[in-house]
């Protein structure tokens, strides 16, 4: 097998096939060098040509290009080029001195694998001292030190002490420990029904020390840590909380909307489709959090309002002219909500009260 450095479309023979044969030289020159590589020969027989994955339309151009692309000699003739014509066929120029031997190249994958393995012995046994009460660093001083025939034998007799296999002890690391601490929540593994994930705080005090995340916050009362509730992690148990908590908590942390999954919330959906009906709009399926600002835009109107106040809204928007003057559902903000909870509108538009403002939004905030 020929392996292929980036400096292969730099050489000269290699612009010089392109120039003569175009792409589908190159393209030829690539199907022989794999289909040589399955068979351990550099020699590709004129009839497997024909049965080539890709069939290339100019195949005698193509061959003539690859086979005259040498350097050209003094005496006018030229050198090599990437195909040696041969009796019954082609045959890849020098394959047997760039190819490499299937041996050689099972030898650099085990060392490879080794090499990863090691790796993967080192983190299981900087876990498993860690947790047997060794601090961080230590564990990581002793691990460094180990030879590889240490760290397998300190594995198996920590494993045999634990009773559990190694396999079943990174599928535990990997899974349980992580959604406990919550560090793997922005790769989307949802934290356990079971587990109580701390919500995130937004403001502390200067002062205060970076709470632990495997820990109850330090600044929080005992009780409240004691009562906290659990968290749900999919879309069946998010419907059995409260459409505001559940609102204000893929706000706070949007990555957890991927399993919560907010655009199947039956609120969503009938609030969605009839402030569509009150805009003159068909019905339209929402799209996950990620990609839809719509989603987005109701939530923020669900932790802000209660339902009956936006029963009321889209009540009201029926006569109101106004949702008309808006594109899209997703640009209800509160603003527009509160417009529409507002007083009653009288002839020449809305009259607002002392203090408050007038909520009509002109042609470019109905754009953005």
């Amino acid at each position: 097998m020929i392996t292929i450095k980036e400096e292969f479309y730099d050489h000269a023979k290699v612009k010089l096939a392109h120039r003569k044969g175009g792409a589908e030289a190159l393209l030829l020159w690539h199907q022989m060098k794999a289909y040589c590589a399955k068979r351990g020969s550099g020699f590709v027989p004129s009839e497997a040509l024909e049965d080539l994955p890709l069939p290339v339309r100019n195949l005698r151009r193509s061959l003539a290009a690859l086979r005259d692309c040498g350097e050209l000699r003094p005496d006018g003739k030229r050198s090599a080029g990437l195909l040696d014509e041969v009796a019954h066929g082609w045959e890849l120029h020098d394959y047997g001195d760039h190819a490499q031997d299937e041996a050689e190249l099972e030898d650099r994958r085990q060392v490879e694998r080794d090499r990863k393995q090691l790796y993967r012995d080192r983190c299981r046994a900087r876990v498993l001292l860690t947790e047997s009460g060794v601090t961080r660093d230590e564990s990581e001083r002793r691990v460094r030190d180990m030879s590889r025939d240490e760290i397998r034998d300190l594995l198996r007799d920590m494993s045999r002490d634990t009773g559990r296999d190694m396999s079943q002890e990174e599928r535990d690391m990997s899974q349980d420990k992580r959604r406990d601490t919550g560090r793997d929540m922005s790769h989307g593994v949802p934290p356990r029904a079971d587990v109580r994930v701390p919500a995130p705080v937004r403001a502390r005090r200067a002062s205060a020390p970076d709470p632990n995340p495997t820990q109850p916050n330090p600044t929080q009362p005992n009780d409240v840590v004691a009562t906290a509730a659990p968290r749900a992690s999919n879309l069946q148990e998010a419907l059995m909380v409260p459409i505001r908590d559940r609102c204000r908590r893929v706000l706070d942390s949007p990555f957890e909307a991927q399993w919560l999954e907010p655009h199947l919330w039956p609120e969503f959906v009938r609030f969605h489709d009839a402030a569509r009906a009150t805009m003159g709009l068909r019905p339209l399926l929402l799209a996950p959090w990620r990609s839809d600002s719509t989603v987005r835009a109701i939530a923020t109107l669900f932790a802000t309002f209660t339902l009956e106040e936006l029963d009321e809204a889209l009540l009201r928007a029926q006569s109101d002219p106004f949702p008309r003057k808006l594109s899209d559902v997703g640009q209800w903000s509160p603003r527009v909500v509160r417009q529409l909870l507002g007083p009653p509108r009288v002839a020449g538009g809305r009259q607002p009260d002392d203090g408050d403002f007038d909520f009509e939004v002109d042609e470019a905030e109905a754009a953005s």
